[in-house]
């Protein structure tokens, strides 16, 4: 499990971990244009919409089922890949 705060070497945050609602993603280069929920299947499960504000971005994944799942946000640099438990 991962800790509600934890922080990767470049410094984003996705939180909280494992998630209900509404799943939160923050420092660095967080901010997104496009976003993809993956299940550990690779299949594409949600394409998110972003909510930005002050270098935060949000994405609701009520409507996913209890699970592992990947979510992918497109940056302007490299993609940003993280692993999230849906409770």
């Amino acid at each position: 499990m991962v800790a509600a705060d934890e922080k990767d070497q470049d410094g984003i945050s996705l939180y909280p971990n494992p998630a209900n609602d509404v799943l939160f993603l923050s420092g660095g280069d967080a901010v997104g244009t496009h976003a993809r929920i993956y299940d550990v299947g690779g299949n594409t499960v949600s394409a998110p919409e972003i909510i930005t504000e002050e270098q935060q971005s949000s994405f609701n994944v009520s409507d996913l089922p209890k699970g592992i799942y990947i979510l992918e946000i497109e940056t302007a640099g490299e993609p940003i890949r993280r692993k999230f438990i849906k409770e």
